[in-house]
């Protein structure tokens, strides 16, 4: 029986399935907050990842016709196929671990903190400067391109098909993430508007349902 997997996060990611950099939106193996969210420090927010919801898309990837349409489902859900799937009793988030050697021998935790958390450990108390300034995120649309998306968006939304959580994930985060802000809509129990694209989508038909019956 096999159970947990250890290894560095860029191998994990890799045997796990899900994107091998760690910068891509779909970052964390843990919560399905997006990369334009990493400075969002409160735990409270982080949006919890669904296990049968990886599993689901997992096998749906392993199924689809093309590599086209796996492309598709990768870059919506950020879930590849891999073996360990087959095994019905294996969790793909609580049999995820970080090898300490990268997290403490490596000094990943140092940049953490120095870069991430913007302590100063050179400061004599308090909670220290800013090393480097974390850059601002362009969460909105702004391109001619997705400003286009946004009101195929607004369309796909007022015609309201029966797969219009599928619909959603055609358009990009950006998008979405615009959708949700000029609408006022988060997560349950969320302060902030925070998530990946299936997150996102998936708030939106949420609230859909109740806007427009």
């Amino acid at each position: 029986m096999l159970v947990p997997v250890v290894a560095d996060m860029l191998a994990l990611r890799q045997i796990i399935g899900s994107p091998g950099s760690t910068t891509a939106h779909y970052f964390c193996t843990f919560c399905d907050l997006d990369y334009d969210d990493i400075e969002v420090f409160d735990w409270r927010e982080w949006p919890a990842k669904d296990a049968d919801h990886i599993c689901y898309f997992a096998r749906l990837w392993k199924d689809a016709a093309c590599e086209h349409h796996q492309e598709d489902i990768f870059k919506a859900c950020g879930v590849r196929w891999s073996a360990l799937f087959g095994l019905p009793y294996w969790q793909p988030i609580i049999y995820s671990i970080i090898k300490s050697m990268h997290v403490l021998d490596l000094n990943l935790s140092q940049q953490h903190i120095c870069n991430n958390f913007q302590i100063n450990l050179s400061a004599k108390g308090g909670d220290g400067t800013a090393i480097t300034p974390c850059p601002e995120k362009r969460k909105h649309v702004s391109s001619k391109i997705d400003q286009a998306s946004l009101s195929t968006c607004i369309k796909v939304v007022k015609k309201n098909d029966p797969d219009l959580l599928y619909q959603f994930l055609k358009f990009n985060r950006k998008v979405l993430f615009t959708f949700c802000d000029d609408n006022k809509i988060k997560g349950e129990n969320c302060n902030l508007l925070v998530g990946t694209r299936w997150v996102l989508a998936n708030n939106i038909e949420a609230w859909v349902s109740v806007a427009i019956p």
